[in-house]
């Protein structure tokens, strides 16, 4: 029945009714259609919650409701392809399980098989009963969204089908390239294409697709590439692509040694997990060695307890995602493939840098260090010639004493070990080996320090390597910045640094190299300071770089700003502001790590020097690199000068926050790696905390303290940094760091937290504020904000003008506020404010330090009030800089003394001395001894170089004022010192520390000098109230007689002791600071220079640390940790200054308690041997007018007369000088040799063995780790570089450590800890070898040029050397020509035999000596043996034989005149004439070599 609802109502019907009615229309006309709609069929299937239509959670339409399809065994092959298949999408991607949805329903429907080959869910195996899903976790699943692969073996291969109009379409292979495909592969969740063709799995059945594909590579999806209309509208059979992906790198083996062998892990859902199974171990077990391409599977280890979700395969998929999976837990599965061992690596290396004929050769084989032990079996195809040898480290060496043709062929290294109960072999690529005549050019190897990124995305990202002594190690984790990044991506002509972090080690192995630091503007990264030994890398992880590959900014403020520059063949070409818009700097400072655009502008950071970019770019702004980009043709070729883009990007937004109840107060932390870390730091926290605050854009730093208890990864700021990346951070875990910011203020470019110039935040942006529009309540409310005192000064200009804009509200605060928000605001009567006036503030600092129980305000145990109490602030070091620190915040004088004692323990400061107050300073809370303070009261040495000088200044009216030299006398100045705990007054000057900025103190004093403080004398006004500049006094103090050596037989030499509390107490340091120590006693005590510190002294005292420039041991940190005592040895009367080393400098001697130098022309040899004597150095090597500058002082006025025996310089005569004056330039200079005090024993040379030292009259083993001692031994002994470190001497020495730069062994530290003795190979080992020239017929005679050869004799050539080590070899150079020969060592010495001389025999002969020992090659040159070829004059060959003769005759006669008295007697001693004949011609011969020129004189005893 039909009603007309607007007719059949009542006529009174209201009006207002008509809209309910239409309602019910609407709400009846919804039901009809609702019932006209069909439900799903059972078992119909969808994805919900997903980011596409093809992804989600899976649900089942069962009895009327969907239902979440609870985990069971499920594989990806059959059960996801079927529904991805009914849901009309792609491939199979992924499959998970993920929780169940908010609404709490746990019910589930329980799929158990499909076949794969179904067209419906419905029709597989499902159990309809819906139950509990187990683990309350349903199925998820992904599917490709436009594209699938059909018909082929796996998930990973097929036929290229794209969705098009809902339905599938095959593709040309002329549309389609290997950008396409890695794009599918990607899309497809598999590998790189492994093979592209067309026809490869048929032909398909539908249409074919109508675009060309025009993908980059780099997109996710295929739908995110370009197309374009094809060229021709048909497709040949045949030429339907097929596409075969590599399987996904999802699939590891760990904790098995290598990547063949371990525990089965598959990455799933962002984390890797490990794979158990009950059942088809083999199976699976096959199905892993297959896909990580490890050959078959060897064993199947049971064992591993981990349990994690189930996997079950029939064996014969292509990877283990095609398996079954259930999420039940089962135990691990270990695995065993055949392919366990790594390829063995095979070398070839030669003593000369060759494979020439005769030459000496090694081939090293060499393996990554997976397992111990195994052997290298090296093999020579076409021959059964095998050698087999241990491997030792993981390598074997081969050495082949003299190459011939018998060498030449090809050699393989075949490594075999016994593991996991099972032979394994691995064999190396083939060496072909070709014997020449000529030397062989060997490819240079990368410079040392060379960097590269290696396992990164791009050339330009990576796992940082370091080549370092012939081999690529990681680099070790220590503090690292985006400085030292920066010059990595330099070096490699990369782009700008877009981020750093650690990574787990590579699988070679776990050393690595150790950087320190980089400035940031160095070329190459060798420049930096890196230490080069290789250690374990802390906790097992190397550094990892990712720089930007195609554009870089240049010559901005930080990472974020700076001239646009692209990369354009290999060269960096800047970019014309026409060519670049907005959309392009979105994709630049994304492709930078930096946030959104901020300025961009022609000329902004300067012109490039190079070329411009000839392109225009189109970016849409959301592409992730640059490179991603369109880019076309530019319309104008030209540039105009300034038009060079700049851009300026915001800092990255991974900053914050959190816990403080704003966005500018809380714990630090920093997104880092995929996650917020917690921020720590044990230093720095006023600069970190300035960087955090300057970064999120609040106002000034309030507070920054430590003590968060959650440790977080270690960062190092200057302050000056833009963002906290720019920071150096390490990876330790240290307290984490809660910062206030102020939010809406702040104070900028002053001294410290509490001055600067006011700025405000204006919509986002700081103001500065007029002078005008800020009075001193204004001031009050700021400095309380911000955590300080009241205001001090409150002046416009006073810290300059602001860049910016100007504030342009005024103030109308009370004074009572807590922030200046909360301040009224009023509009300013006049908008312009002068140049000048911007207003600057200076707040007195903040009353939170006390001294207590000293007796009076300025001395005491320091406290700190923190957290709403006072605390005890402790110090194991920098005293000084706190003392000074804590007298210069509490409005007291200088520092007099830091008294130990104070037994209360308190939380650790550490201060540089530059702060403003000691919440500028770094704080820890480890408890530490509690520090005690005596400031002076009422005046102060400003500016000087210790605390015992520097111009005077006394308290007047709680600020300080300078004192005219006038008014100050020596009786002043003795109270002054006396009050200073210095010793008697020095000096006393106007103007020797400059001129205080303030104002001069109104008083003469009148002290009588017998007062303990300033403020105990008489004071007078002063006659004339004007002290003209140059006036300020200047005080230099002796220093305190507080120090003193004892039991050394003098003054300089002994035990230090310290007067400490009413009596002297040893000092003792640690071993590497006892240089330092003992330099500031030798000055203190004027004396000379460090003679030497001995060790021995067994009394212990309390810990001292020098920096070494210190004036007076008090000027050094203290601790009362009980340390050996420290002993020294000072020279009393000469010096060595300005030198390199301990044995070299200017020569100063002492002059009426100062220093003078001494002129060149009174100074000589045995002056000099006697000066380095004392100095317990060797001989004088260079004595020279200037060599170490002039001295500042006077100039000695005595010759010294020393006769070169004496132990003293104060032991030598001296006399009046001819000429009292002493040219400049002629300020004599010494350096001496090193002492004879180190050797190397045991090693069969000088140059190789273990270290020893002689020291305090024997000779005492060295212990140490590393290579930089090696480096000093090497150069004291003179014997070249270090070749290497062995390990294994079981002696244990005295421990020695070195920076590498040192000249000797005693310039380095040392400590009487027992440490392994070191051995130490230099590249000097061998000794240099002989030639000499002989021959037995006399053809050789000494002419001009050396020896001379006739022509026509025989002659032999003799090279021999001492017997250093077995075996070697001599190879006997001609030079000027390539003719060599070769003969191995034997007696250590070779004889080269020349059958007849001509003159191609005359030239220049040389020996060297090849040896292969501690597992080097080694070789050393003899001098060279000049050899001229002569024609054999006849007067001479007769006067030979002649003489010959004549020796012959005389020997018989000799001969019958002793036998003849004893005829009678048996003959036993017959001497036959031949036997006398060749006793004649060696006479003869031995007459002629006494002539023969260098290196003939030994060539008798090679004869004999």
């Amino acid at each position: 029945m039909t009603v007309d609802l607007f007719h059949s109502v009542e006529p009174q019907l209201e009006t207002d009714m008509i809209p309910a009615v239409i309602l019910m229309i609407l709400f009846r006309s919804t039901d009809l259609q609702a019932q006209s709609v069909s439900p799903p069929a059972e078992y119909s299937v969808r994805l919900v919650d997903g980011t596409t239509s093809c992804s989600g959670k899976v649900e089942v339409f069962y009895r009327g409701e969907w239902l979440g399809l609870c985990p069971s065994w499920w594989s990806i092959m059959k059960e996801a392809k079927v529904l991805c298949r009914e849901l009309n999408c792609g491939n199979p991607v992924a499959e998970s399980i993920g929780p169940l949805v908010e609404d709490g329903r746990k019910r589930g429907l329980f799929l158990y098989s499909c076949r794969g080959n179904e067209s419906l869910f419905r029709q597989c195996d499902i159990r309809g009963e819906p139950g509990y899903c187990f683990g309350e976790y349903y199925h998820h699943v992904i599917c490709s969204e436009s594209v699938w692969l059909v018909d082929g073996a796996g998930l990973c291969s097929g036929r290229v089908e794209v969705k098009s109009s809902q339905s599938w379409a095959s593709v040309c292979e002329a549309d389609f390239d290997r950008q396409d495909a890695e794009v599918v592969c990607r899309d497809i969740g598999c590998g790189a294409p492994a093979a592209l063709q067309g026809g490869l799995y048929g032909e398909g059945e539908g249409q074919t697709w109508d675009k060309e594909f025009q993908c980059k590579g780099k997109e996710s999806l295929l739908l995110d590439c370009d197309t374009s209309d094809r060229k021709h509208n048909t497709c040949l059979p045949g030429n339907a692509v097929g596409l075969t992906c590599s399987e996904p790198d999802n699939v590891r083996l760990v904790g098995g040694g290598s990547r063949c062998a371990g525990g089965v892990e598959w990455y799933d859902q962002g984390e890797w997990r490990t794979v158990g199974t009950l059942s088809d171990v083999k199976a699976m077990a096959a199905v892993v060695c297959r896909q990580l391409g490890c050959g078959s599977t060897l064993s199947v280890l049971p064992g591993d307890t981990t349990r994690r979700f189930g996997v079950s395969c029939s064996g014969s998929e292509s990877s283990l995602r095609e398996c079954l999976t259930s999420y039940d837990l089962l135990p691990g599965l270990t695995v065993i493939c055949s392919d366990l061992l790594v390829q063995p690596d095979i070398s070839l290396t030669d003593s000369l840098g060759g494979v020439s004929r005769d030459h000496n050769f090694t081939i090293t084989c060499s393996t990554q260090p997976q397992y111990p032990g195994g052997s290298f079996l090296l093999t020579f195809t076409g021959s059964n010639i095998q050698q087999i040898q241990p491997a030792v480290n993981h390598s074997a060496a081969f050495h082949f004493p003299a190459a011939d043709d018998s060498h030449q062929g090809n050699y393989s290294c075949v490594y075999d070990n016994y593991v996991f109960s099972h032979n394994f072999s691995s064999e190396s690529e083939l060496l072909s080996l070709a014997i020449t005549d000529l030397q062989v050019q060997s490819v240079s190897p990368p410079a040392e320090y060379s960097v590269r990124l290696v396992n990164g995305t791009t050339s330009c990202s990576g796992t940082v390597e370091v080549f370092y002594r012939g081999e690529w190690l990681g680099l070790c984790p220590v503090w690292w910045s985006m400085r030292d990044v920066k010059v990595l991506c330099r070096e490699l002509n990369c782009g700008n640094p877009v981020s750093e972090s650690i990574g787990p080690l590579i699988e070679d192995g776990r050393r690595g190299v150790f950087l320190y630091s980089c400035r940031g503007n160095e070329s190459l990264f060798r420049q930096c300071d890196i230490r080069g030994r290789p250690g374990v890398c802390n906790g097992g992880y190397y550094h990892h770089v990712t720089c930007s590959e195609s554009v870089k900014l240049v010559d901005g403020a930080g990472l974020c700003s700076g001239r646009v520059e692209v990369k354009s063949n290999q060269s960096w070409a800047s970019v014309c502001e026409a060519d670049f818009d907005r959309q392009d700097a979105e994709v630049v400072c994304r492709d930078v790590g930096c946030g959104a655009p901020a300025a961009l502008q022609g000329g902004l950071y300067g012109e490039g020097g190079g070329q411009t970019w000839d392109k225009e770019f189109q970016c849409k702004g959301n592409e992730s690199l640059l490179l991603d980009c369109d880019t076309s043709d530019r319309e104008n070729n030209t540039c105009l000068p300034g038009n060079a883009v700049g851009l300026t990007c915001s800092e990255p937004d991974d900053v914050r926050l959190v816990g403080g109840g704003c966005r500018c107060a809380g714990g630090v932390e920093w997104y880092d790696q995929g996650e917020w870390r917690t921020v720590g730091t044990l230093s720095d926290v006023k600069a970190i905390a300035a960087v955090v605050c300057r970064q999120l854009d609040c106002g000034s730093t309030v507070s920054a303290l430590t003590g968060n208890i959650t440790r977080g990864f270690g960062v190092s700021c200057s302050g000056s940094e833009s963002s906290l990346r720019e920071c150096s951070r390490s990876y330790d875990l240290l307290p984490g760091l809660t910062v206030i910011c102020s939010e809406s203020v702040r104070l900028v470019d002053g001294a410290g937290l509490c001055s600067g110039r006011v700025e405000v935040k204006s919509n986002q942006s700081w103001a500065s504020v007029c002078e005008a529009d800020f009075d001193r309540q204004d001031a009050e409310v700021v400095c309380g904000e911000l955590g300080c005192g009241a205001p001090a000064a409150l002046q416009g200009g006073l810290y300059g003008e602001g860049e910016g804009q100007t504030w342009d509200k005024e103030f109308q605060c009370k004074g009572k506020e807590s922030l200046l928000l909360d301040c009224d605001t009023s509009d300013r009567e006049n908008n312009t404010c002068l140049p000048g006036n911007a207003v600057g503030l200076t707040c007195s600092e903040p009353d939170d330090v006390r001294l207590v129980g000293g007796g009076s305000r300025c001395a005491g145990g320091v406290e700190w009030y923190d957290q709403g109490e006072w605390r005890t602030v402790g110090n194991l070091s920098d005293v000084k800089a706190i003392a000074a620190l804590v007298c210069r915040q509490l409005g007291c004088g200088s520092t007099v003394s830091v008294p130990p004692g104070n037994i209360t323990r308190g939380f650790g400061v550490s201060c540089s001395g530059s702060e403003s107050s000691l919440r500028e300073c770094s704080r820890s809370y480890d408890l530490l001894p509690g520090l005690t303070v005596i400031c002076s009261e009422s005046v102060r040495l400003v500016d000087g170089a210790s605390l015992c000088s520097g111009r005077v200044e006394v308290k007047s009216n709680q600020s300080w004022v300078s004192v005219c030299e006038a008014d100050f006398d020596r009786q002043d100045a003795e109270v002054v010192c006396g009050e200073l705990g210095c010793g008697a007054p020095a000096a006393l000057q106007g103007g020797l520390y400059g001129e205080g900025g303030g104002q001069t103190w109104d008083k003469e004093f009148q002290c009588k000098g017998n007062e303990s403080l300033l403020l105990d004398c008489d004071t007078s006004d002063r006659e004339n109230n004007t002290c003209l500049p140059g006036n300020a006094v200047g005080l230099t103090c002796s220093k305190p007689d507080d120090v003193r050596l004892v039991g050394g037989g003098s003054h300089c030499a002994g035990g230090v002791e310290w007067y400490d509390q009413g009596e002297w107490r040893t000092v003792g340091a640690d071993d590497w600071n006892q240089r330092d120590v003992a330099a500031v006693v030798c000055r203190q005590l004027g004396c000379g220079s460090t003679v030497s510190v001995p060790p021995g002294n067994t009394t212990r005292g309390f810990s001292v640390s020098c920096s070494g420039s210190e004036g007076a041991l008090r000027e050094c940190s203290r601790s009362y940790d009980l340390l050996p005592g420290l002993t020294v040895i000072c020279s009393e009367s000469v010096r060595l200054v300005d030198g390199a080393g301990l044995c070299s400098g200017r020569v100063e001697v002492k002059s009426n308690q100062s220093w003078a130098s001494v002129c060149e022309a009174d100074f000589d040899r045995q002056d000099a041997e006697v000066v380095c004597r004392e100095f317990g150095c060797g001989a004088p090597a260079a004595l020279q007018g200037g060599l170490y500058g002039e001295g500042g002082g006077q100039t000695w006025d005595k010759e010294f007369q020393c006769k070169g025996k004496e132990s003293l310089l104060l032991d030598c005569d001296t006399s009046d000088r001819e000429n009292n004056t002493c040219l400049p330039g002629n300020a004599v200079g010494l350096t001496c040799s090193e002492p004879d005090d180190v050797r190397l024993v045991g090693g069969g040379s000088r140059c190789a063995g273990g270290v020893e030292w002689y020291d305090q009259g024997e000779w005492r083993t060295v212990g140490a780790e590393d290579w930089d001692v090696a480096a000093v031994v090497c150069r004291q002994m003179r014997c070249g570089s270090t070749v290497s470190v062995l390990p294994g001497n079981t002696t244990r020495g005295f421990g020695v450590s070195c920076s590498g730069s040192d000249s000797s062994l005693r310039e380095c530290w040392r400590s009487y800890y027992l440490r392994p003795g070191l051995t130490v190979i230099c590249s000097d080992l061998l000794v240099q070898p002989d030639i000499f020239l002989t021959d037995l017929m006399g053809g050789v005679f000494r002419g001009h040029q050396g020896p001379e050869m006739f022509r026509g004799y025989n002659f032999t050539i003799t090279c021999s050397t001492q017997p250093q080590y077995p075996g070697g070899s001599f190879l006997l150079t001609f030079t000027g020509s390539n003719r060599t020969q070769t003969q191995p060592a034997v007696n250590h010495s070779a004889a080269f035999l020349f059958p007849a001389a001509d003159d191609s025999h005359q030239g220049n002969y040389s020996c060297v000596y090849d040896n292969y020992v501690f597992s080097h090659n080694f070789s050393s040159e003899s001098e060279l043996l000049s050899l001229t070829i002569t024609a054999s004059p006849l007067p001479a060959f007769i006067i030979r034989h002649v003489v010959v003769l004549l020796i012959l005759l005389t020997a018989i006669t000799t001969s019958y005149l002793y036998y003849k008295p004893t005829r009678r007697q048996k003959r036993v001693n017959r001497v036959s004439s031949m036997d006398l004949y060749v006793n004649a011609m060696e006479m003869v011969s031995l007459s002629s070599r006494a002539e023969a020129g260098p290196g003939e004189e030994r060539a008798a005893q090679g004869t004999e």
